[in-house]
C-alpha cells in the first residue's frame, strides 16, 4: 500500500495548480467568515479543543482555528499546498492521511474531513 500512497502524492504533485493559491485569497475572507462560525459551534460543543483537519488545502481552516485559541494540525498530500500553510506558521503534515500517521499524533476532539484522494473510501479504517 505505501508505493500507491506515494505515487497518489507523486500525482497530486504533478497536477497542482500555480494560481490555486491566488484564487483562494481573493475568497480567503469569505472562507474564514464561514470557518469562524463552525469554530463558534465547536468551541459550544467539543470535549476539549485539539482539530485534526483531513486535506487541509491551504490551511484556512486550521488558521480560523488557531485564532480560536485551538490546537491545530492539517494533514495535506499537496506539496505545494502545505508550503502554503506552513510559510504562514501553521502545523501541517505533508502525506497522505493513514491510519498509521494519524496514531503519531494522538487524539483529537474535533476532526474536519471533507471529500479528498485517500481519505474517504477506506476500507481498513476501525468502526
Amino acid at each position: 500500500m505505501k508505493s500507491s500512497r506515494n505515487s497518489m502524492t507523486r500525482n497530486s504533485t504533478k497536477s497542482e495548480r500555480p494560481d490555486y493559491f491566488k484564487n483562494a485569497e481573493e475568497d480567503k475572507d469569505w472562507w474564514m467568515l464561514r470557518y469562524h462560525h463552525l469554530y463558534d459551534l465547536l468551541d459550544a460543543h467539543a470535549p476539549g479543543k485539539r482539530l485534526l483537519d483531513i486535506g487541509s488545502g491551504p490551511g484556512y481552516f486550521i488558521e480560523a482555528g488557531r485564532d480560536h485559541g485551538w490546537e491545530v494540525l492539517g494533514f495535506e498530500p499537496s506539496r505545494m499546498a502545505a508550503e502554503y500553510t506552513r510559510k504562514r506558521g501553521l502545523t501541517v503534515v505533508n502525506e497522505l492521511f493513514t491510519l498509521a500517521s494519524a496514531k503519531q499524533h494522538g487524539t483529537f476532539d474535533a476532526v474536519l474531513a471533507e471529500p479528498c484522494a485517500g481519505t474517504s473510501a477506506r476500507s481498513d479504517w476501525p468502526d
